[in-house]
């Protein structure tokens, strides 16, 4: 409105800003302000760029670039290009303001006579201009400052936030993790006692038949018997209860082989390893492998007697199985104990075919062995190494090719059988 009332009223001596070009300057930032409204933010700051880059060209060709309004019109479009746009347009608007400004200075050399402003001395106008363009500079600025503040903050919650969310993830996958392992620990002992069933199962049917034909005969040695001579049948009927009480403990060893777990209590070991060695006779005997057990002392653990059983029924196993393919004829087995400070240390040893060092480091891998399918499964070893682990247990192993195996095993226990309660 003042520049309008000026305008008129001064007519011809009104040297101040055409009313025209600022109405249209006025109505270009209404324009561009319903443009980025609009959601057309980038187009409005092309333009707004553009603008001031042609403002900045025309102070310069009108006036000079040594004009100070020149220079900080050229500041101001290059920062406001970094802001608005991104820092590589701020590069090309640099280059292209720098050559502009080169040719502007050029321009100034060789017309002199555009430099008369500097016979004028600044004025308010020149003041209000020079400070207006300064303010805005340093407004833009915060503004950039305090959106790469707020961006940095909003970036720090999320990494923190990130970090939780990945601690715990980590905790969750680890416990799962923890969780299936457990799980197919379960499932593979599971297997490898129905395997080892199997395996066994031609024996422990002898083990059945056996004694179950025994007690046939003797019944029918009775039933035939003429009545003068049942006083003398008493033998066949001790025989007979005799085989009864064998069946009774061959089942009795079938059901303890294919149980999980037992309630905890006190565990000899000498009475664990000779019970695996009843199960596995028939088999030593079928491999024509003798067995040899020695134990000087009582030796008590307190825990799942199963656990015991299904180590060392799996060592006894894998030592019986080690003569499949040798043709050693003097076939042995010892199995000893000692006691090493808190310790029962158990030795089973072989003279069958024996192990590389190669098959040493893979012997406790899961699903690992040199049998054939119908022998092994490779998971008996592994589940030997879980549950030593898990009673605070050793194994160390010993082999040599074609000379024979050693398994070590040490088990927290008590020598001393009246400790226990």
């Amino acid at each position: 409105m003042v520049i309008l009332v000026n305008s008129v009223t001064k007519a011809d001596n009104y040297n101040g800003v055409d009313f025209i070009i600022f109405t249209s300057i006025v109505l270009m930032y209404c324009f561009l302000l319903i443009l980025s409204k609009k959601g057309y933010i980038r187009t409005a700051s092309y333009i707004l760029i553009i603008s001031y880059w042609v403002g900045a060209l025309h102070c310069g060709y009108q006036w000079g670039a040594s004009l100070p309004a020149t220079i900080i019109l050229f500041i101001f479009v290059i920062f406001i290009s970094s802001i608005l746009i991104n820092s590589k347009f701020g590069i090309m608007v640099t280059l292209i303001s720098i050559a502009t400004f080169i040719i502007l200075g050029v321009h100034e050399y060789n017309n002199p006579e555009i430099l008369s402003w500097r016979m004028d001395t600044i004025n308010n106008t020149d003041l209000f201009v020079y400070s207006l363009f300064l303010i805005l500079i340093a407004s833009l600025s915060l503004l950039s400052n305090r959106e790469i503040e707020k961006s940095l903050e909003r970036a720090r919650k999320s990494e923190k936030e990130l970090r939780v969310e990945k601690d715990y993830l980590e905790t969750r996958v680890i416990d799962r993790t923890k969780e299936l392992k457990e799980s197919q620990f379960a499932r593979m002992n599971e297997l490898e006692k129905f395997a080892e069933f199997g395996r066994l199962s031609k024996g422990l049917f002898h083990d059945l038949l056996s004694p179950l034909t025994a007690m046939v005969l003797h019944m029918e040695k009775i039933k035939v018997a003429p009545p003068e001579e049942i006083q003398q049948s008493y033998a066949s009927l001790d025989k007979v209860i005799e085989v009864s009480k064998r069946m009774n403990e061959n089942i009795e060893r079938m059901r303890y082989s294919m149980k999980n777990s037992l309630p905890e209590r006190s565990c000899n070991i000498k009475e664990e390893i000779s019970s695996c060695i009843d199960t596995l006779k028939f088999k030593a005997r079928e491999e024509n492998v003798g067995i040899n057990f020695e134990i000087n002392e009582e030796y008590i653990w307190y825990g799942d007697p199963i656990k015991l059983h299904q180590i060392f029924l799996n060592i006894i196993s894998n030592a019986l199985d080690s003569f499949l393919s040798t043709k050693n004829y003097n076939r042995i087995v010892n199995i000893s104990t000692k006691g090493i400070a808190k310790y029962c240390e158990i030795e089973i040893k072989d003279n069958g075919i024996g192990m590389s060092e190669e098959t040493i480091k893979n012997i406790f891998d899961p699903f690992f062995t040199t049998k054939t399918p119908e022998n092994g499964t490779g998971i008996g070893l592994t589940t030997v190494q879980r549950i030593l682990k898990e009673i605070n247990g050793h194994i160390r192993v010993e082999s040599e090719e074609h000379i024979g195996t050693i398994f070590t095993i040490l088990i927290p226990c008590m020598h001393d059988t009246s400790q226990i309660s």
